[in-house]
């Protein structure tokens, strides 16, 4: 279980899982995650505690964190 706390719009997460990193881009939230075979992104829409989309696997972390941020400037924040 993961307690996410926001002080001065900055979030902190207590207990978050090991293996994981977030990453803020324009307001939304991008888990990166390690797994096998490769990397693995989780894109969370501004707000909401659900991921909307996941990016594909890949072997490099910083090209499937560039796939999620392209992923949200497709889309329109709301």
């Amino acid at each position: 279980m993961v307690l996410r706390i926001n002080v001065w719009n900055r979030t902190y997460a207590i207990g978050k899982p090991m293996g994981i990193d977030e990453v803020h881009y324009k307001s939304w939230r991008i888990e990166v995650l390690h797994g096998q075979p490769g990397w693995k992104t989780l894109v969370y829409h501004p707000n909401s505690p659900l991921h909307g989309v996941a990016v594909p696997d890949g072997p490099d972390r910083r090209a499937v964190t560039e796939e999620a941020k392209l992923m949200i400037d497709g889309k329109p924040a709301s």
